[in-house]
């Protein structure tokens, strides 16, 4: 029996119509929404508290905010699909240039959580999602990969694309994924932390990699920030 013809008999029930799986999945996507919203609501909370006046009694209570504010950032920017760089942002312009290196660490440490998430994520927990989604394409593609190490997937990979640009994205990974941080509205694809998440559960490089290429895809605008207060 071919692998093809082993995959067809291998294809997981899908359980009714695509409107009663989207129903199935609409209780994690609306607990889902809730921690968005709420996060995001408490960030801008304590963001609007950070522009109180500093003054000796207050002095404690804003370092108090910072580094809650700072471990908000951190979590939203580990989400999928939430705008986590406006806070960092936010940040910037509240407290100044000083605190540009401490928002780029967090910024890294963001992604790599994320990363680290996708990566221990077990692969049939993936596969169980695709097909309570009824993505049975997404479900035989991730079957015929999951047993295959990372050069052997990304070879199989570029077999399947349709297009030389889609090669090209896929043979030079990390400087895509380094680009796609940058892209403004890459929150339609997950943003930083969907795109960090993705990137773990392809297994399609290794964890120093990724650190690498975050490290350097995030650097523009901190430099950037750096080096306008540098010449001020």
């Amino acid at each position: 029996m071919t692998r093809n013809a082993r995959l067809e008999d291998e294809t997981p029930s899908l359980g009714g119509s695509r409107r009663q799986r989207l129903l199935r999945a609409l209780p994690v996507v609306a607990a889902y929404a809730l921690v968005v919203v709420g996060a995001t609501v408490a960030a801008d909370w304590l963001i609007g508290l950070l522009g109180m006046e500093l003054r000796p009694t207050t002095e404690p209570f804003i370092h108090r905010l910072i580094m809650a504010s700072l471990l908000t950032y951190v979590l939203l920017m580990a989400l999928p699909f939430v705008p986590g760089v406006e806070i960092g942002l936010a940040l910037i312009m509240l407290l100044g240039p000083e605190i540009v290196p401490v928002v780029y660490l967090a910024t890294v440490a963001a992604l790599a959580m994320s990363y680290g998430v996708g990566r221990v994520v077990p692969e049939h927990v993936v596969a169980r999602a695709f097909a309570t989604l009824g993505m049975v394409r997404a479900w035989r593609l991730h079957a015929e990969l999951r047993a295959l190490p990372a050069e052997a997937r990304v070879a199989r990979l570029a077999g399947r694309m349709p297009s030389a640009i889609g090669r090209t994205l896929l043979q030079y990974r990390h400087l895509t994924i380094a680009a796609a941080l940058n892209i403004p509205g890459n929150g339609l694809v997950g943003g930083g932390g969907g795109i960090a998440l993705a990137a773990g559960m392809s297994r399609l490089m290794s964890f120093p990699g990724f650190i690498l290429t975050v490290a350097l895809g995030t650097s523009p605008i901190p430099i950037a920030v750096l080096a306008l207060a540098a010449l001020r």
